[in-house]
């Protein structure tokens, strides 16, 4: 059966050049593996992001939602801050509040239940997280 997780590895987002690899960023998958919520950017490595995953978690009651309205198509959005610091956005627009709404409750709901992601080391000897 599937299951809510947490997911380490290359930003979608990110961009990068020819022959270089995407920085990466951590995402929220649900069991239909919908993506739930994001980080607010990209991480130096695995273990920056992975370590950004436990600050989220443990400080989770902490955090403040904020919503907000994409400027390019008025979709709506959310984003979590911690201490005025984001720490998690939604992965994409919502064409209703009500949908933003329910997708930051699920995401908030999700965060400590969620599996971690599985470390494993390379060929180098460096932290992969699965």
């Amino acid at each position: 059966m599937a299951h809510t997780r947490f997911h380490v590895g290359p930003s979608q987002t990110a961009i990068a050049g020819p022959g270089s690899a995407a920085l990466p960023a951590w995402r929220l998958v649900g069991g239909n593996n919908r993506v739930l919520g994001r980080a607010p950017g990209c991480f130096e490595d695995f273990e920056t992001g992975y370590a950004a995953i436990l600050f989220l978690r443990a400080r989770i009651a902490d955090a403040v939602p904020v919503l907000g309205v994409a400027a390019d198509t008025g979709g709506r959005t959310w984003r979590l801050e911690i201490d005025t610091v984001v720490v998690a956005r939604s992965a994409r627009t919502y064409l209703r509040g009500r949908e933003n709404l329910y997708n930051l409750a699920h995401f908030l709901d999700s965060v400590l239940l969620a599996e971690l992601p599985a470390s494993t080391r390379d060929e180098r000897g460096r932290v992969c997280l699965a």
